[in-house]
């Protein structure tokens, strides 16, 4: 499932939930339903999650999880990139590269 399709079918937008994927939102109660069906339904042990959501996570999760501003900003200096250039070759703004880079927001 892909995040635009994992949005849609809890009936969110990819903008929400990536807000609450990074932590700056928690999700309504009035999605609860719809995120334990697809969890039990891809066969993720609802306890086991709550008792240790890490196990559930992916390469993305744990770039993202610290330091990804670093990260990123290295990435581009190891080669040579400005931010309007690593923005072309991902597909974004070099204004979202700098966002990245100061921890304001965080690639999705």
């Amino acid at each position: 499932m892909t995040y635009q399709e994992f949005a849609i079918s809890i009936g969110c937008d990819s903008e929400t939930l990536e807000h609450w994927e990074i932590g700056w939102q928690k999700p309504l109660r009035k999605y609860f339903d719809a995120i334990k069906e697809i969890a039990i339904k891809v066969g993720i042990e609802l306890q086991k999650l709550n008792d240790t959501p890490e196990y559930f996570g992916s390469q993305y999760q744990d770039f993202i999880g610290y330091e990804c501003g670093k990260k990123v900003k290295s990435i581009r200096m190891a080669y040579g990139y400005t931010q309007d250039q690593l923005g072309q070759l991902v597909g974004c703004t070099g204004e979202a590269i700098g966002k990245w880079e100061r921890e304001l927001s965080a690639p999705t």
